[in-house]
């Protein structure tokens, strides 16, 4: 058997299965197959005839011809041809992300025709897993359905069954065709359509399924493809500081910064957190350095031990960055917070312990001042005390580093005539330069009792004592200090001739009061007539301290006095001879007096010579006067009177008595006390 096809255009292709039947015997009858085949881009008026010639083996020229007319039916046959789409039909999109995806539509028919476009959701991607994983371009995919037409290939089905528009899309989504109808494409004609793909921001990772349909509308068929959609995995991490307006950051000072992780993807994952810093600061995980699982657009707080380095400054500046590794991908996401050194003023006083003042007293006291801020600063001082205390201290600002101490000292007067007495406070007030904060703090201090008396003298300072004889007087003592004052009274300048008698005694005297202490002078009979400068001295009973003094004049007063001695009280008194009487003249007064000598009554009868008539004699001194006398016309016995009378005081007298008698004749030795001396040659009478 064999085939004539010189009539059929080259479209066809037809081949027998046998070339040879038989044996074939009479009556019986034997068939053979024609396999026809068609090109799919055979246009419709491509018809032709094919000559089928049958000869005997055994006799060449027995044949019989059939002739079989061939014409191509019309096809209806639309396709898709996702190979060119995304990566052979599998597209990655992300969440609220829109992607508009060109796909070829093809008239794969053999006549003009208008496709209806339309899509759906399926679930079954198995056929599409295993042509994609065989690396099949899934043209048409799964046609079904049957042509109207004398179309061979596909499993139809009639357009009836086609999905609405949008029907059965993910919810949420938005699949659809810009273009849905492809309007009069000829045969073997491919435009790009169009589809429209919207995935939701709350997309999770998967992959969806999307059926596209085009159907037929000159022979009501259809045919289905399917492409997948993979819904990406977003790895967004965001941390925001949780902020905190107040917040400081200070050299040395760690600060728990909080800062807020929200998984922004569309995955649920688990961060793993590590941070680095730069030079001026440290940072740590407070706590677990692994965090919990977030769901999508679920948070966790952390927090971080933030330290700037302790030799960092004001408006230095510290990069932290905080790594968030997800635990299931490896992804890390850095966000780095950058801090600004910020200051802080501060001063720490410490004030001395309790320091005690004596009234007029002045002192220095040390207060150490400690700079607790975190730059370098200056500080002044002020020191303020009660009533009229005073206190000095430096003049200018004192400069101090950041961290470190220094002694200021302050000098503090008490004045002598305070008032206070007992515990007290001194202010200081220390006041930053940069940051005008002020330290204030109270420095105890007690003040000692003020020992102040006031001794007056007597009036005039002059205290007047006859020899022998005794004077009263009164000092006046004033306590003007702040205790009660009790003290015995001692003195100097005071001679041996006098003495106070008695004692003045202990004397107390309270706050604000006077007392007169009365005291008596005695003056002994051999006291001089002259001034002492005496100084009263009051002394504390428990101390012997010297609290006062007062100085002034005791003078001693003149008392003249004067006294006539002799041996005897008679002098016999002739005219012949002149007779002599010796008289002791003693000055017993107490200072240098002269002293005139006088015989009483009238000595008319008598030549009287008084030797010396005139006599000067220092206080208990003593000289010899001589009185001579001889009768001129006197008779009898005559009393006389020997004055010596003060030439300072004429009321000053002393007398002595005697008789002149006659003399008999005779001898009379009148032997006086009067002692003579006499060198060898010399007479005595």
């Amino acid at each position: 058997m064999t085939l004539d096809t010189t009539s059929l255009p080259s479209d066809w292709n037809v081949t027998l299965s046998d070339s040879a039947l038989g044996p074939v015997f009479p009556t019986q009858s034997d068939s053979t197959t024609l396999i026809v085949r068609l090109d799919p881009s055979a246009n419709l008026g491509s018809n032709g005839q094919v000559d089928l010639i049958v000869t005997r083996s055994d006799d060449a020229n027995e044949s019989t011809t059939v002739t079989l007319q061939l014409s191509v039916a019309p096809l209806y046959l639309p396709s898709l041809d996702i190979g060119a789409v995304g990566d052979r039909g599998l597209v990655t999109i992300e969440p609220n992300q829109t992607v508009d995806l060109d796909v070829p539509v093809m008239n794969s028919g053999n006549v003009d025709d208008t496709f209806i476009l339309q899509v759906d959701e399926t679930t079954d991607l198995t056929d599409f897993w295993t042509n994609w994983n065989n690396n099949q371009s899934n043209n048409s995919g799964n046609s079904s359905g049957n042509n109207s037409g004398n179309n061979s290939s596909g499993n139809g089905s009639n357009g009836t069954s086609m999905p609405g528009p949008g029907k059965d899309v993910p919810q949420g989504w938005e699949v659809r065709w810009l273009d849905p109808v492809a309007v009069n494409m000829t045969a073997g004609e491919s435009r790009n359509h169009t589809l429209r793909i919207t995935v939701p921001p709350n997309a999770i990772p998967e992959y969806r399924g999307i059926a596209l349909f085009a159907g037929s509308l000159g022979g009501n068929f259809s045919i289905q493809t399917v492409i997948v959609i993979e819904v990406s995995v977003i790895s967004d991490v965001v941390v925001q500081l949780i902020h905190d307006a107040n917040r400081t950051y200070l050299p040395g000072v760690t600060e728990q910064v909080s800062f807020n992780v929200t998984n922004n993807g569309n995955d649920e994952t688990a961060l793993i957190y590590q941070t680095t810093t730069d030079t001026y600061c440290s940072a740590t995980i407070a706590g677990q350095s692994v965090g919990g699982d977030l769901q999508p657009l679920e948070s966790e707080t952390i927090s971080l031990n933030i330290t700037p380095s302790s030799y960092s400054h004001w408006n230095d500046s510290c990069t932290i960055s905080i790594f968030a590794e997800e635990s299931s991908t490896g992804v890390v996401h850095e966000s780095a917070y950058t801090i600004v050194l910020g200051v802080d003023w501060g001063w720490e006083i410490t004030p001395p312990s309790n320091t005690t003042f004596d009234a007029g007293e002045t002192a220095t006291i040390q207060v150490g001042v400690r700079n607790i801020g975190s730059e370098q600063d200056e500080v002044r001082f002020e020191m303020v005390g009660p009533g009229s205390i005073s206190a000095t201290g430096p003049p200018t600002w004192v400069t101090v580093g950041r961290g470190l101490s220094d002694v200021v000292s302050f000098q503090v007067q008490v004045p002598s005539d305070t008032n206070l007495i007992g515990s007290h406070n001194l202010t200081l007030t220390a006041t930053g330069l940069h940051g005008g904060e002020q330290e204030v703090v109270t420095i105890p201090i007690t003040i000692g009792a003020r020992s102040e008396l006031d001794l007056i003298a007597p009036q005039g300072g002059n205290v007047l004592v006859a020899a022998g004889d005794s004077s009263n007087f009164s000092v006046m003592a004033t306590n003007g200090g702040t205790s009660a004052l009790s003290f015995v009274l001692d003195w100097s300048g005071l001679p041996s001739s006098l003495s106070f008698d008695p004692t003045p005694p202990t004397t107390t005297v309270e706050v604000g009061q006077s007392h007169s202490i009365p005291i008596t002078v005695v003056a002994g009979s051999s006291s001089s007539a002259t001034s002492h400068q005496v100084t009263l001295y009051a002394k504390l009973v428990n101390s012997s301290e010297i609290i006062a003094q007062t100085s002034f004049t005791i003078e001693v007063g003149h008392s003249p006095s004067v006294r006539i001695l002799a041996s005897g009280d008679i002098l016999p008194v002739g005219e012949n001879t002149i007779s002599s009487m010796d008289f002791v003249i003693l000055n017993d007064g107490n200072e240098e007096d002269q002293f005139a000598l006088a015989l009483s009554p009238s000595t008319d009868g008598f030549e009287v010579t008084i030797s010396p008539l005139l006599i000067t004699l220092a206080a208990s001194e003593q000289q010899i006067v001589t009185v001579s006398m001889r009768r001129t016309t006197a008779t009898g016995e005559v009393n006389f009177s020997l004055v010596a009378t003060s030439s300072n005081d004429a009321a000053v007298t002393d007398s002595y008595s005697f008789r002149a008698s006659e003399v008999n004749l005779g001898v009379i030795a009148a032997l006086t006390s009067t002692d003579s001396t006499a060198s060898v040659g010399q007479t005595i009478q």
